[in-house]
């Protein structure tokens, strides 16, 4: 991540920093499905997760940017259901990706929604909140499944006990008896020749189609709110990926 700035001097030969022009005539929607949104759920997904056809595919945090490319790349690949778990209103923005279902998080009974909903058989699980929305999935899942760890947005908050401390995960034990396989990963770890392909496949789920992304703008404009934009994606304001205009 890059400080908030009006400009910037960035060494474009770093693979881990990617640039793409701009065109005034085409929509900032693109930018999401190529930019770190994309990168991650593709990466997780398909090279840490291993989808395959027939996976019954997990997803936390659908309604966000890289959970919402995430259901699409698994219907692309075959999955023979999708689960999206949201805030009750990006329902069905989950939907409308491509999951057979979403799930409130919110709702008193949601670990038993969700055990009736997978048959306890999640195949691959991609978490985005760590938290209680994992301690559920943990218990979902099938024999051998694989669990790509992509994000904590659910703890981000809490460091350093701000409010009352970090999540503890109590179904941990489903980890031994179902022998899941559990895998984080960041997409600076990412080597230039697989950044490269990571691009060329997206590219390829765009042009056909297949991929689409959606931005939310923050309603206030300038670098003086840009914390508050940052603030509002822990907290779900958005649905796809948060951005903000810097200026006019």
């Amino acid at each position: 991540m890059v400080n908030f700035q009006e400009y910037a001097l960035i060494d474009i030969t770093n693979p881990a920093i990617r640039t793409f022009p701009v065109d005034p005539r085409v929509g900032l929607e693109y930018l999401s499905g190529l930019g770190a949104p994309g990168r991650a759920a593709y990466w997780g997904l398909i090279e840490v997760a291993r989808v395959k056809e027939g996976d019954v595919v997990l997803v936390s945090a659908a309604a966000g940017a890289t959970g919402s490319v995430v259901i699409q790349l698994a219907k692309a690949k075959g999955a023979k259901q999708i689960i999206g778990i949201a805030s009750k209103s990006k329902q069905q923005f989950v939907l409308d990706q491509g999951a057979d279902a979403c799930l409130d998080y919110s709702a008193p009974d949601f670990a038993e929604q969700l055990k009736k909903v997978t048959k306890e058989q999640v195949s691959v699980y991609f978490d985005n909140t760590a938290g209680a929305i994992t301690d559920a999935a943990l218990a979902c899942m099938a024999p051998h499944g694989r669990v790509a760890v992509c994000g904590a947005i659910a703890d981000y908050q809490k460091i350093g006990g701000k409010e009352g401390g970090h999540y503890g995960i109590t179904n941990w034990r489903y980890i031994l008896t179902m022998r899941l396989r559990v895998e984080a990963f960041v997409i600076p770890d990412c080597t230039p020749e697989e950044h490269q392909r990571t691009t060329d496949q997206l590219v390829g789920y765009i042009s056909q189609g297949k991929v689409k992304t959606q931005i939310y703008t923050f309603p206030k404009q300038g670098v003086d709110h840009c914390v508050e934009a940052l603030e509002g994606l822990f907290t779900g304001l958005n649905t796809g990926k948060m951005t903000i205009k810097i200026a006019d």
